[in-house]
C-alpha cells in the first residue's frame, strides 16, 4: 500500500514537473471606436470620413506564444499572431510564395501579378521559433524589426493608428514619398541574435534573404535585409540605437535601397515620462532598364521608379505622458524635413513635415480602457498648397 502511495506520489510529482517545463499563452487586442479622418489638400479640395472600425487606436490582434525548458539552461519558443482586419476589410495577405518583386519586409502593398493566399481579414504577424541560453537568444521566422524595437523605447503613442505622430505615418503609405516612419515593423526570414543583458546593454542583429524568381526563371527578384539595435534598461530611464537596411534587386540588376538609423528612449520621473524619437535615412533607386511585366518592381518603390531617383528625410519626435489616477495624458510633436530628387540629375524638392498628436486613455481595469484621441499631420511644400490631415476618434479596447 505504501509502494503505491509512494508510485503514485512519484507519478504526480513527475507530471507537475512535466506541466512546469512548458507553457502556452494565448493572448490578443480587441478594439472598437468611432473616428473622423479629414484630409486638405489646400486647393480647395477636403474629403471627410467618419466610422466606426475596428482597429481604431490599437491594431486588433490574436496570438499564441509558447516556451517549453529543454534542461541545461536552454529553452525553446515559439510564436504566431495574427492581425484581425477592422470593419470587415480583407488585410494583409499571407503570400503562398513570394511573388515577383515583393520586398522581404512583406509590405502591405504587393504587385498585382502576385499570386497570394488570402486568409479572410486575418494578416501574419509573427510566426517565429527559437531558442536561448546562457548565450542569449536565436529566433528565425517573421518577427516584429530590431529598429522597430528601438522606436517603440521612445514611442509615447504605444504605436497607435491615429494621425499625428511619426510611427503611423508610413513612407509605404504616402504617395507622395513624404512619409515619415522609415522603418519597416516586420519582416519575413529573419534570423536574429539578441545577447543576454550584462549591466542594462544588449545588442541584437537580423539578416534575411529572399528569392522570387519568375515562372520562366529568367528573371531573379531578390531581397536582402539587415538590422540591428543596442539598448541599454537601468531604472527609469530606456534607450536604444537602431539600423535598418534593405535592398531589392530586379532582374539581378536594378536595384532599390532603403537605410534607415533610428535614435529613441524615454526617462521615468515618475509624476511624468518623457520620450524622444530620431528617425533619419534614405531611399534610393537605381532602376532604368525595368521594361517588361516579368520584371515589375515592388509598388512601394513607387515615389521613386526613376533611375537615380532618392528621398531624405530627418524626422525629431518629443513625447510627454502624464499618469493622474486611471487616466494617462499624452501628447506629441514632430517637426522634419525631406528632400526629393525624381532622377539622378533632377533638382531637389524640399518639403517640411510637422505633427502632433493629444491622447487620453482611462482604465476601466487592468485590461480595458476608453480612449479619445485628436492628431494632425502636414507637408508643406515650398511652393503650392500643403496637405494636411486630421484625425480625431473615440473607442474602448480590451486586451486578454
Amino acid at each position: 500500500m505504501k509502494k503505491s502511495l509512494l508510485a503514485l506520489a512519484a507519478m504526480g510529482a513527475f507530471a507537475g514537473t512535466a506541466q512546469a517545463q512548458s507553457s502556452v499563452t494565448v493572448y490578443g487586442v480587441l478594439d472598437l471606436g468611432l473616428s473622423n479622418v479629414t484630409n486638405d489638400n489646400g486647393t480647395n479640395t477636403t474629403s471627410t470620413r467618419t466610422t466606426a472600425e475596428g482597429g481604431a487606436y490599437t491594431t486588433q490582434r490574436l496570438g499564441v506564444m509558447g516556451k517549453e525548458d529543454l534542461g541545461k539552461g536552454l529553452s525553446a519558443s515559439f510564436n504566431f499572431e495574427m492581425g484581425l482586419g477592422g470593419n470587415g476589410a480583407v488585410g494583409n495577405k499571407l503570400r503562398a510564395a513570394a511573388p515577383t518583386g515583393t520586398t522581404v519586409a512583406n509590405s502591405a502593398t504587393v504587385p498585382s501579378t502576385s499570386t497570394d493566399q488570402t486568409l479572410g481579414d486575418l494578416v501574419v504577424r509573427q510566426q517565429n521559433i527559437g531558442l536561448a541560453g546562457s548565450f542569449g537568444s536565436v529566433r528565425i521566422g517573421r518577427m516584429t524589426s530590431l529598429a522597430d524595437v528601438v522606436i517603440g523605447l521612445g514611442d509615447v503613442g504605444g504605436g497607435n493608428n491615429f494621425a499625428g505622430r511619426v510611427y503611423s505615418n508610413t513612407a509605404a503609405t504616402s504617395a507622395s514619398g513624404n512619409g515619415t516612419n522609415l522603418i519597416s515593423a516586420r519582416s519575413d526570414r529573419l534570423i536574429e541574435y539578441v545577447s543576454p543583458t550584462m549591466s542594462g546593454i544588449s545588442v541584437g542583429v537580423q539578416y534575411g534573404t529572399a528569392s522570387a524568381p519568375t515562372s520562366a526563371r529568367t528573371v531573379d527578384n531578390s531581397a536582402v535585409e539587415f538590422g540591428a539595435m543596442v539598448r541599454y534598461s537601468a531604472g527609469p530611464l530606456n534607450v536604444g540605437v537602431g539600423l535598418q537596411n534593405h535592398k531589392d534587386t530586379i532582374a539581378s540588376v536594378d536595384q532599390r535601397e532603403s537605410t534607415a538609423f533610428v535614435v529613441a528612449g524615454s526617462y521615468d520621473f515618475k509624476v511624468a515620462q518623457a520620450f524622444v524619437n530620431y528617425q533619419g535615412g534614405e531611399v534610393k533607386n537605381d532602376y532604368g532598364t525595368v521594361t517588361t511585366a516579368s520584371q515589375t518592381q515592388p509598388t512601394t518603390s513607387a515615389p521613386y521608379a526613376t533611375a537615380g531617383a532618392s528621398n531624405k528625410r530627418s524626422i525629431s519626435e518629443i513625447g510627454v505622458a502624464v499618469p493622474v489616477g486611471a487616466l494617462r495624458l499624452a501628447a506629441s510633436f514632430y517637426i522634419g524635413a525631406s528632400e526629393a530628387k525624381t532622377s539622378e540629375a533632377g533638382a531637389v524638392t524640399k518639403t517640411d513635415l510637422t505633427g502632433y498628436q493629444a491622447a487620453a486613455l482611462y482604465s476601466l481595469s487592468k485590461r480595458t480602457n476608453l480612449y479619445a484621441v485628436y492628431g494632425t499631420t502636414k507637408a508643406s511644400p515650398p511652393t503650392g498648397a500643403a496637405t494636411t490631415v486630421g484625425d480625431m476618434g473615440v473607442g474602448v479596447r480590451h486586451s486578454f
